[in-house]
């Protein structure tokens, strides 16, 4: 918040004293290069909404934010500026009752004021139902601009501001999740997370009174706004606006977007085209220090979802994010070069998470667990190390045999006349005991062992027909031998 309000007062003094823009424009590009931003108005578009916001209640004249436009987009025409900021200046000026300048702005703008606030419906919109969720000062404001301010401004009726809610309610839910911030008390035009859950309870379940919304759920959305399809939409939209937020100070407030949608969909998150994208997308953002907290928070919600779908199709996709997971959180755990102080002792959470995934896991995930890497020789990865050692050791070659993908070729091998393997797929052998062999192979088959040319790297087994099964046993040690 320091940083932003310096933002917004080097900004306001630039816009009242021409003097000091050169000054203000030299200052905001060693902003955005020290913040690794590439240019001065990526980094202001993470602010914009704030800044706006600001600049209207402290009453800063439009005209001087008009002639500043080139410090927020470069070599840009009025109109055209304009236009840019009235996503978030016309849900300012409204809450604000402030007439005159809604007009100026629609004049600058080339538009006619209330075509103007129909085409920022939904904006306007989102805003206002997320301030009147909020119940914090000055909460009433949002309930003045829904039911009276935008019917007069925008020149409809209370049915035809109902036909555009149910016309635009997708991109009004996407909107309104875009509004969410991590901070516990976010100044204007963002909101808590919880806020942001009620708000689309709120537009996606009906306008209830607050005191009969239960806490515990998420959505019911009997009208199906969150349909996967739409799901990955979001997912999308937030994914790109992560990205964008190169800074971690930006990053987490895209993150709490996420966090809200997770906890709307409740058992929807559990979907496998909606889980594999939370893991793979929040999983990336391990390595920033500064956010391996709100990660692991994330992605212990998303696991929670599964306890309440817990199918057989369902519980596997955590499992195949397994490795994935487990090696960027155990790399949170490991000594960096600089520091030997280990990184991943100051979150609570990501050790918490990797315990959630192995000791804690569900035992339908067993498998994969056997199937991770060997926990470094680590003090804080004891209990962990020693809990994988004992599922690994619980887990027979036989075991093993039966679940590697080459087993299919030798199940059908008695289809066929010959069939050819490379040695690295058939190492596992080394691992079974001959005994396991024999009850894997069929006893009335005998395999021979053919050795192909030098400049192969295949080797042959011709099948047939033999009465003779203990044969299996000196021909499959033959084999093994020689890979």
């Amino acid at each position: 918040m320091g940083l932003l309000n310096a933002v917004f007062m080097m900004c306001t003094v630039s816009a009242l004293d021409p003097c000091q823009r050169e000054l203000v424009l030299a200052a905001l590009d060693n902003l955005s290069r020290k913040l690794q931003y590439t240019t001065r108005s990526k980094y202001l578009e993470e602010l914009i909404g704030s800044i706006l916001f600001c600049w209207v209640t402290c009453g800063v004249s439009l005209v001087a934010l008009v002639e500043i436009r080139d410090h927020f987009v470069p070599s840009v025409e009025p109109t055209y500026f304009m236009q840019y900021c009235c996503h978030w200046l016309l849900p300012a000026l409204l809450l604000h009752g402030d007439t005159s300048n809604l007009k100026w702005v629609a004049s600058v703008a080339g538009l006619p004021l209330a075509v103007l606030v129909k085409n920022h419906f939904v904006p306007i919109f989102s805003v206002c139902m997320a301030l009147h969720c909020s119940k914090k000062s000055g909460w009433e404001k949002g309930a003045v601009v829904l039911q009276s301010s935008i019917l007069h401004v925008a020149e409809i009726s209370e049915d035809e501001r109902d036909k555009l809610i149910k016309k635009y309610m997708v991109s009004i839910v996407s909107n309104i999740l875009s509004l969410a911030s991590c901070a516990s008390e976010p100044a204007l035009p963002f909101f808590s997370r919880d806020t942001i859950v009620l708000a689309i309870r709120n537009v996606v379940d009906g306008f209830l009174e607050m005191e009969d919304c239960p806490t515990s759920v998420g959505v019911v959305d009997k009208i199906n706004i969150f349909r996967s399809d739409r799901v990955f939409m979001f997912i999308v939209e937030m994914h790109y606006k992560v990205t964008a937020a190169v800074h971690h100070r930006h990053k987490c407030h895209r993150l709490a977007d996420i966090e809200v949608l997770i906890d709307v969909l409740g058992h929807r998150a559990a979907v496998s085209s909606t889980s594999n994208y939370l893991f793979n997308l929040v999983g990336q953002f391990f390595g920033f220090n500064a956010l391996q907290d709100q990660c692991s928070r994330i992605i212990s919600m998303l696991l929670e979802s599964f306890k309440s779908n817990p199918s057989k199709e369902i519980i596997g996709v955590p499992g195949e994010q397994l490795q994935f997971l487990v090696s960027k959180l155990v790399a949170c755990c490991i000594p960096s070069e600089t520091n030997a102080e280990l990184s991943g002792t100051r979150s609570s959470q990501v050790l918490s998470l990797l315990h959630q995934l192995t000791i804690g896991a569900d035992p339908s995930l067993y498998d994969y667990i056997r199937e991770l890497e060997p926990f470094p020789e680590i003090d804080i990865f004891d209990e962990i190390r020693e809990f994988h050692q004992e599922l690994c050791r619980a887990y027979s070659p036989k075991d093993h045999f039966l679940k590697v993908d080459c087993l299919q070729h030798l199940n059908n091998l008695h289809h066929c006349q010959n069939m050819a393997f490379s040695p690295n797929q058939f190492l596992f052998f080394m691992e079974c005991s001959l005994s396991v062999c024999e009850e894997i192979f069929l006893p009335s088959t005998k395999i021979t062992f053919v050795e192909s040319s030098s400049t192969s790297q295949e080797i042959t087994f011709h099948m047939c027909g033999s009465d003779d099964a203990n044969s299996v046993r000196a021909l499959v040690s033959d084999f093994i031998s020689r890979v």
